[in-house]
């Protein structure tokens, strides 16, 4: 729905990622969502950091 709304380029849309979580959005009063998120972000930044290490 998202997606079809946004005046986003479609050669951008593939940046974009979704993820669900059962606790809906309150993902900190639900420990494995809470993980689920963490790891996710984690991902996330993993992806994207362009720093050598």
């Amino acid at each position: 729905y998202e997606m079809d709304h946004l005046p986003i380029p479609e050669a951008l849309q593939k940046n974009i990622s979704y993820h669900w979580y059962p606790s809906g959005h309150m993902v900190y009063a639900h420990v494995p969502s809470l993980k689920k998120l963490h790891d996710n972000v984690a991902n996330f930044i993993d992806s994207t950091d362009n720093v050598s290490r």
